[in-house]
């Protein structure tokens, strides 16, 4: 997956501003889980080309250590559907829908420490 940086709509800027303001947890860290969560669920999102104009992250803060896992799993992700046109559409669609998923079920920090409760598969 080739990219080295990656800028969001402004819908997902605002909840990740919002999630933070909730749980106290850096906007890259909350992606990780959301787009763990996304990946987790079997279906897959749909994704709608939005435009831009929110936060912009390098690639190395977005993912940090995990890269290689997320960028892995992404990739078998893409290659078990004919959805989406490269791994890097893949990868923004389960990104997007994480973060819906994230704010429709965290209020505050303890509801990540229930995510995390209910899967082991969830600690970053």
């Amino acid at each position: 997956m080739k990219f080295t940086r990656i800028r969001l709509p402004k819908q997902t800027t605002n909840r990740l501003t919002n999630l933070k303001g909730k749980t106290g947890l850096n906007p890259n860290v909350l992606m990780r889980y959301g787009v763990l969560l996304s990946l987790k669920d079997k279906s897959d999102p749909i994704y709608e080309d939005q435009v831009c104009d929110g936060m912009e992250l390098h690639r190395s803060v977005l993912l940090g250590d995990l890269d290689q896992i997320i960028c892995a799993l992404t990739m078998q992700r893409h290659t078990q559907s004919d959805q989406y046109p490269d791994a890097y559409t893949c990868f923004r669609a389960h990104l997007y829908r994480g973060v819906d998923i994230l704010f429709a079920k965290v209020k505050q920090l303890a509801d990540i420490a229930d995510l995390l409760d209910d899967d082991q598969t969830l600690r970053v």
